[in-house]
C-alpha cells in the first residue's frame, strides 16, 4: 500500500473470522493520515506475516494498538524481517503492556525514529535477531532489541 494520503486505518472492524490469512509481506509507505495498523486482535490473524515494511508514514504512533487487558505472546510468528523508517512520532510498536515472541525474527532495520524510546514496554524474545541495521552498512547490538532501541533514542549521532 503506498500513498494513500487519506487513509486512516487498515482494518475498521474486528474480525469475526481471518483477513488476509495468507498475507506473507506487507509494505505501507507514505500513508499519512495512519496512526497504527492493527489492533492486537487484528495481528493475531496474521500468522502468516514474515516482511513488514513500514516507511514514511508521518502520522503512525504505534504499529500495533492493543486490546486493553489482553496479553498476547505470540504475535507474527513468522516474522523474519521488521523495517521501520522515516516513522517522526512511532513511540512503540505497540504501547500497552504486551508480551511479544518472535522465533523467527532475523532483520531489524530502523532509520529516523526519532520518538522511540523502546520498542516495547514488556519482554520481547528474538532469540534469532543479533544486531539492528542503523544504515545500509551500520549496526548496533546491546543484548536485546528494547536496549539496543533506548540507547539509539539516547545517542541520535548513532
Amino acid at each position: 500500500m503506498s500513498n494513500l494520503s487519506n487513509l486512516t486505518c487498515f482494518w475498521n472492524k474486528e474480525p469475526q473470522v481471518p483477513f488476509f490469512p495468507n498475507l506473507v509481506s506487507l509494505f505501507i509507505i507514505h500513508c499519512h493520515c495512519l496512526k497504527s495498523l492493527f489492533s492486537l486482535s487484528q495481528a493475531k490473524n496474521l500468522d502468516k506475516l514474515k516482511i513488514l515494511r513500514l516507511c514514511n508514514c508521518e502520522k503512525v504512533e504505534e504499529v500495533i494498538s492493543s486490546d486493553k487487558g489482553e496479553k498476547e505472546s505470540t504475535i507474527f510468528p513468522k516474522m523474519k524481517c521488521l523495517v521501520l523508517k522515516d516513522l517522526p512520532k512511532l513511540v512503540n510498536f505497540c504501547q500497552e503492556g504486551v508480551c511479544f515472541n518472535w522465533p523467527n525474527l532475523q532483520t531489524v532495520r530502523v532509520n529516523n525514529i526519532p520518538s522511540m524510546k523502546t520498542f516495547l514496554r514488556d519482554d520481547l524474545n528474538t532469540p534469532l535477531l543479533k544486531s539492528v541495521h542503523i544504515t545500509f552498512a551500520k549496526k548496533l547490538w546491546l543484548g536485546n532489541l528494547n536496549k539496543t532501541i533506548s540507547y539509539m533514542h539516547n545517542n541520535p549521532g548513532v
